[in-house]
């Protein structure tokens, strides 16, 4: 059952363990000394990025398991959070 309620779970779920990880690699890359502003900046829009993936999959998760569309307003609010730092990451 490759697309499946539980496969689609087990998938989003996977990917909240990765976004993590890479919070993780944001947060190693900050403790470089010396690294100019702009990095840091751009680190910061990376791991805002992180959170908003992960939420993302978190209450995507949640509606696909409760089977309901009464989480359609929030998906669609952290998927436009999600475009607008896309957009300002691609400025760098």
């Amino acid at each position: 059952e490759n697309a499946g309620p539980n496969f689609l779970v087990r998938e989003l779920d996977k990917g909240i363990v990765l976004w993590k990880e890479n919070k993780e690699i944001v947060k190693s890359m900050n403790s470089i000394e010396n690294l100019p502003a702009e990095l840091l900046e751009k680190n910061k829009k990376l791991m805002k990025y992180c959170d908003l993936r992960i939420s993302y999959n978190e209450i995507l998760s949640k509606a696909i398991s409760e089977d309901t569309d009464m989480y359609v307003t929030e998906i669609d609010s952290l998927g436009m959070g999600i475009n607008k730092i896309l957009e300002e990451l691609n400025k760098y």
